[in-house]
C-alpha cells in the first residue's frame, strides 16, 4: 500500500489495520507471526491508543495466548471499550487464567458499559479458579446481581451460563434450577443442561431432558447428540441411542467427527459391533 520513490502513498488507516487482524487471526499456523508483523506497522503508524485497531489487536493476541502482548496493548490504549474488554477477558478464560479475567473485570466495570457478554464471560471464569470453592462464592455473588438488575430476564445467555457455570463445579441442582425458572430458552440452553447432567453422571435425567427438548421442537445440535449418546452408552440403552442415531441420520450430523465417535463408542460399549458398520465413516 506505499511505495517508496512513487508520487503517491497510500497509508493504512484503522479501519484497514483492523480488517488486516482480522484476516491475521484466521491464520491458524502463521496467524501470530503476521499479528506481530501487523504491531510493528500499527505502532509506526502511531495506531496503537486508537479504540478500533488497539481492541482489535487485544482480541488478537488473546486469542493466540500472549496476555503480556494483550494486556500491554490494552493499557496503552487512550479509550476503552467494552469490547477491548471482553476480549481480553475471553483469551485470559480460554488458558484458563480465570482470576486474571475476573481482575480484568473488577478493574474496568466502572470505566466501560458493560454487557450481557460480559457477565457471560466473567461467570466462564469463575471455573477457572484455582480454589474452586472460591470461584463457585464468587459466582453466586454474580447470580444474586443478575437476578436482582433484572439481566437474567433480558438476556438468555447469561442464564445459559449460570447453567454452565455451576454445572462445571457439579452443582447440578443449582444448573437445574437456573434452568427451570429461565421465562427463555434457546437451544444452547438444552445443549447446556443435557451436557451438564451427562458429565456429573445424571445420565438418565440427561436422556429425559433430550426427549423433552424434542418434544419442545427445539432442534438438537451436534453437542446435544454426543452428550446424549455418552448418557445411553453409559446407561447400556441401545435403543435411545439408535433412535438418537437415527435423529442424527435425519439432521446430516452423523457425518460429524465426533458424533460418529460418539456413535461408535455406543455401540462398542454395548457390545453391537456389528453396528458399527452402520455408522458413517
Amino acid at each position: 500500500m506505499q511505495r517508496e520513490g512513487s508520487g503517491y502513498s497510500f497509508r493504512p488507516n484503522e479501519y484497514t489495520f483492523g480488517s488486516l487482524i482480522t484476516a491475521a487471526c484466521s491464520c491458524v499456523d502463521s496467524g501470530l507471526c503476521l499479528l506481530e508483523q501487523l504491531l510493528t506497522r500499527v505502532k509506526k503508524s502511531g495506531l496503537v491508543s486508537d479504540l478500533y485497531v488497539g481492541s482489535s489487536l487485544v482480541n488478537g493476541f488473546a486469542r493466540f495466548g500472549c496476555f503480556d502482548y494483550a494486556r500491554k496493548i490494552f493499557e496503552q490504549m487512550s479509550q476503552r471499550n467494552v469490547v477491548s474488554m471482553n476480549g481480553l477477558m475471553v483469551g485470559l478464560v480460554r488458558k484458563k487464567h480465570g482470576e486474571e479475567a475476573t481482575e480484568v473485570f473488577v478493574e474496568m466495570r466502572n470505566m466501560v458499559e458493560l454487557n450481557a457478554d460480559s457477565y457471560v464471560i466473567l461467570l466462564s471464569a469463575f471455573a477457572e479458579f484455582a480454589s474452586l470453592e472460591k470461584g463457585r462464592r464468587m459466582g453466586k455473588e454474580v447470580h444474586g446481581y443478575v437476578i436482582r438488575s433484572g439481566l437474567i430476564d433480558k438476556k438468555v445467555a447469561v442464564g445459559n451460563g449460570l447453567i454452565n457455570m455451576y454445572a462445571k463445579f457439579g452443582a447440578i441442582d443449582d444448573s437445574r434450577s437456573v434452568f427451570r425458572l429461565m421465562v427463555e430458552k434457546d437451544s444452547v440452553s438444552w445443549n447446556t443442561i443435557i451436557s451438564g447432567l451427562d458429565q456429573n453422571e445424571y445420565f438418565e435425567d440427561a436422556t429425559k431432558s433430550f426427549c423433552e427438548m424434542q418434544r419442545a421442537g427445539i432442534v438438537p445440535s451436534n453437542y446435544t447428540l454426543i452428550s446424549t449418546l455418552s448418557s445411553c452408552a453409559s446407561l447400556g440403552w441401545i435403543m435411545l441411542g439408535q433412535q438418537v442415531h437415527g435423529d442424527a441420520f435425519k439432521l446430516g450430523l452423523d457425518l460429524d467427527v465426533s458424533v460418529s465417535n460418539a456413535l461408535l463408542a455406543l455401540y462398542a460399549d454395548t457390545g453391537c459391533l456389528a453396528l458399527c458398520l452402520k455408522v458413517s465413516p
